[in-house]
């Protein structure tokens, strides 16, 4: 069972009444929904926490977000700030690169070893890489 997003949204609450600064919303899909609500109610996890949490507590959220476009969706859903994840190990210069250019468009994972290489990543933080769930070096 465990803590569901019922939970979740009342710990976050408790936690800003305590006088936290901020909530991170560490999740793998910045657009996911919470399924116990099934499809009654697909609004996107952030927008829930917003929803409870009101205007005032910044939210920081992310997950598979690689565009600008996705980016701004983070933020009109309820986001404060935006983290990157996955993009950013093959894109470390991202925000900077959309600062000059909105329509910027980045490498996408997976990404090759001699790229990550190229780019200045150590062959021990490829190597961590490879055991991440997720297709971030190209096999």
């Amino acid at each position: 069972t465990g803590i569901d997003i019922d939970d979740s949204l009342q710990i976050a609450e408790w936690l800003v009444q305590a006088g936290a600064d901020w909530i991170d919303l560490s999740q793998l899909n910045l657009l996911a929904t919470a399924e116990k609500y099934g499809t009654n109610n697909l609004t996107p996890i952030v927008s829930l926490f917003r929803e409870r949490l009101g205007g005032d507590v910044p939210l920081i959220a992310g997950g598979k977000v690689r565009t600008p476009e996705e980016a701004k969706l983070a933020l009109e859903l309820g986001a404060s700030l935006v983290y990157l994840g996955a993009i950013a190990i093959g894109n470390t210069d991202w925000p900077n690169q959309i600062f000059k250019n909105v329509d910027y468009e980045p490498s996408f994972p997976p990404y090759t070893a001699d790229y990550l290489q190229r780019s200045g990543r150590s062959q021990t933080f490829i190597d961590y890489c490879r055991t991440l769930p997720m297709d971030i070096i190209a096999p």
